[in-house]
């Protein structure tokens, strides 16, 4: 797992991002430094995208997560402490060019 998560890190220290695994490591961080947290609603849509056939693929898991209670409220309060964490998150972007 850690060779596994070693070949994760390079390939996208030297820019490969389109594939699946790429997509959800950048769209997971994406979140948590939007939200504070993962919002599973959203995540499928990072890693597919919004081509209308991959949304059509992801379908079917977007509605069994909303009826098990899954999709946030849009309306929903801001986690605290939301500042605290997008500052700490840039300031280890400044410093890990990679990042």
């Amino acid at each position: 797992m850690e060779a596994i998560i070693r070949l994760r890190r390079a390939s996208l220290e030297r820019g490969l991002t389109t594939t699946g695994g790429a997509r959800h490591i950048l769209g997971f961080a994406d979140l948590v430094e939007q939200q504070g947290r993962l919002n599973e609603a959203i995540m499928p849509l990072k890693v597919v995208g919004f081509a209308p056939r991959a949304v059509w693929r992801i379908l079917p898991l977007g509605l069994k997560m909303f009826f098990k209670g899954k999709v946030p409220n849009p309306l929903g309060h801001a986690i605290p402490g939301l500042s605290h964490l997008q500052a700490l998150i840039r300031r280890v972007r400044r410093a890990t060019p990679s990042v």
